[in-house]
């Protein structure tokens, strides 16, 4: 996949250098797409699957499969839910928070 494939599949980072959004949730899921585009055009496989095994190991293997949002970046937006929230509570951070 290239960087334009990667984006369609973005809600919020459509590649841009600077953030347009001023509402601090979409500042952050900006930046946490930013981050998973970059992860994926650098073929970075040590992240992608230490994130990936965390999110299985949590018991996400199959969590929302057909809302279109790839498996490594839930996998990553759980990683950055984890780093500053208890585990608990990602499911309904994910749907009430990033999809809406």
């Amino acid at each position: 996949m290239d960087n334009k494939d990667l984006l369609t599949l973005c809600r919020y980072y459509k590649g841009e250098n600077i953030c347009p959004f001023k509402d601090q949730d979409k500042v952050m899921f900006w930046g946490y797409e930013r981050q998973w585009v970059l992860l994926m055009c650098d073929h970075n496989e040590e992240y992608l699957s230490m994130y990936i095994t965390e999110f299985s190991r949590a018991g996400y293997s199959k969590f929302e499969m057909f809302d279109h949002t790839p498996y490594t970046l839930k996998a990553l937006l759980y990683n950055r839910f984890t780093q500053w929230n208890q585990s608990e509570g990602f499911d309904k951070w994910y749907r009430e928070k990033y999809m809406r």
